[in-house]
C-alpha cells in the first residue's frame, strides 16, 4: 500500500495539486488578481478545469505538447494549469517571435497545438 500512498503524495504536491487543495480550503480568496479581474481560488479551478476538458476534448493526450504564445495574463496562466490538470506538457514560446523563427520552435518542440491570446 506504500506505492499508492507515494504516488498520492506525489500528485498533491503537483501545481495542479496545490491549485485543488487551495480551492478546498479557501474557495472565496482571492487567487489570482489581473488589471480589473480578480479570480477566487474556486473561480480559478473551475477555469483550468473547464480549459483541461477543451484541451482534452481537442485529443489531445497525456504527454502531448502544448505551445503558449502570449503575454504574461490570467488567460495566460489558465492555460498553463489547464496543461498540468489534462497531463500536458506545456511549452513557453517567447512572444516576441515571429515568422520563420517562431516556425522553427514550434515545429521543433513538437507542439500539437499552440495557445494565443
Amino acid at each position: 500500500m506504500t506505492g499508492v500512498r507515494d504516488a498520492q503524495d506525489v500528485r498533491a504536491s503537483t501545481v495542479d495539486g496545490t491549485l485543488r487543495r487551495s480551492a478546498r480550503r479557501a474557495p472565496e480568496r482571492a487567487a489570482v488578481r489581473y488589471g480589473p479581474r480578480t479570480w477566487t481560488y474556486a473561480e480559478l479551478d473551475a477555469a483550468v478545469s473547464r480549459a483541461a476538458g477543451v484541451l482534452s476534448g481537442l485529443g489531445l493526450g497525456r504527454g502531448d505538447r502544448v505551445g503558449a504564445y502570449g503575454h504574461n495574463s490570467d488567460a495566460y496562466l489558465i492555460g498553463f494549469l489547464a496543461c498540468s490538470r489534462a497531463g500536458l506538457v506545456h511549452v513557453p514560446v517567447n512572444q516576441n517571435l515571429t515568422g520563420d523563427d517562431l516556425s522553427y520552435i514550434v515545429g521543433q518542440s513538437g507542439c500539437a497545438l499552440v495557445l494565443t491570446d
